[in-house]
C-alpha cells in the first residue's frame, strides 16, 4: 500500500493532478479486516464494497440486480418531482422528457444491460 500511495503521489507531482483521498474508496477483495484497516490508514481513504457507482453507472464484478439500479430510478423521481413543482406546461414537460429523461437510460444502456424489472417511467 505504501508503494501504491507513493506512486499516486509521483503521478500527482508529474501531472499536476491531485488525488482526493476523501472522495476515493477502495474495494478489498478476500482481505481480512486488520489488513483492510491498515490499507485504509495508509491510503487515507475508506473501504467500500460492490456494487458501487462509477461515472453514474453501477459497477460490480457479478450480475447486477434490479435493486442495483435504484439510484437511476431515484434520479427520474427527483427530476419529475421538481418539474411538477414548477408547474410546467405540458409542452415544457415534453421538451424536458425528450431532452433529459430519454438520455439517462441511453447513457446507462450504452454500458450496462438494463433488466426488465427496472421501472423507468412506469
Amino acid at each position: 500500500m505504501v508503494v501504491l500511495h507513493s506512486l499516486l503521489e509521483e503521478f500527482s507531482n508529474a501531472t499536476g493532478l491531485e488525488t482526493n483521498y476523501h472522495k476515493s474508496t477502495f474495494v478489498p477483495l478476500h482481505v481480512d479486516p486488520d489488513t483492510t484497516a491498515l490499507m485504509s490508514t495508509t491510503l487515507g481513504c475508506s473501504p467500500s464494497s460492490f456494487p458501487q457507482t462509477y461515472l453514474g453507472l453501477p459497477l460490480s464484478p457479478w450480475k447486477l440486480r434490479a435493486a442495483d439500479f435504484q439510484p437511476l430510478v431515484d434520479t427520474f423521481d427527483r427530476y419529475l418531482t421538481g418539474w411538477k413543482a414548477k408547474l410546467l406546461s405540458s409542452g415544457g414537460r415534453v421538451v424536458l422528457v425528450n431532452a433529459v429523461l430519454s438520455s439517462l437510460p441511453i447513457y446507462h444502456m450504452s454500458s450496462v444491460l438494463l433488466l426488465k424489472g427496472v421501472p423507468l417511467l412506469a
